[in-house]
């Protein structure tokens, strides 16, 4: 969630630790880092909107 992300941002920042372009999907130079994200994000939702879909069209009518 974004409060566990915010918390362990916070303990990192405290311990003067920080992800470099060696982990994940983090690059070096930022607009790698996105790119990265976004193509998660985008190749994901293909298969997000198909199970909404299912989700949708398998409950029950006039409920």
């Amino acid at each position: 969630t974004s409060v566990s992300s915010s918390y362990k941002s916070i303990l990192m920042a405290l311990d003067d630790t920080q992800v470099t372009g060696n982990e994940g999907i983090v690059e070096h130079q930022i607009d790698r880092s996105i790119n990265n994200l976004c193509a998660i994000a985008s190749r994901s939702m293909q298969y997000t909107d198909r199970q909404v879909i299912e989700i949708m069209v398998s409950k029950p009518k006039g409920i």
